[in-house]
């Protein structure tokens, strides 16, 4: 089989809303915060590449 006949197909998620669970605040004082309930979408993503180019890319 050679490489240029080879296509890699990969599928991934993004969930919109995830905040992250660390903050930052002053030297010496403690941070306070609230996460709230996930709201956000998800999203799926599908794509294709082979070793010329990229072939497909579905959100």
């Amino acid at each position: 089989m050679a490489l240029e006949d080879l296509v890699f197909l990969d599928e991934m998620a993004l969930l919109l809303g995830m905040m992250w669970l660390l903050g930052r605040s002053q030297r010496s004082e403690r941070l306070y915060d609230s996460k709230p309930f996930y709201r956000g979408s998800r999203v799926s993503v599908i794509g294709a590449i082979s070793s010329q180019s990229i072939l497909a890319l579905k959100p």
